[in-house]
């Protein structure tokens, strides 16, 4: 993804947002889920579903759920 190589052009990052974004994509493959790496990404999304890897990640990638279920 071009943005995902854009970014890792900057120096000074330390954190990717992901705002109702990224959930489907397995970020623990991506440049910044290494452990070199100093930023984390941190995605607030709604949508369903959710990478699996993205779920178990014990590191640089934090789901933030809005806890609401489907009924």
């Amino acid at each position: 993804m071009k943005e995902f190589e854009n970014a890792k052009e900057v120096e000074d990052l330390r954190s990717l947002v992901f705002i109702n974004c990224g959930a489907k994509i397995d970020l623990t493959s991506i440049w910044f889920a290494d452990e070199a790496s100093q930023v984390n990404a941190y995605v607030f999304d709604s949508h369903r579903p959710i990478n699996h890897n993205n779920i178990i990640s014990d590191k640089k990638v934090f789901l933030i759920d809005d806890n609401k279920t489907k009924i």
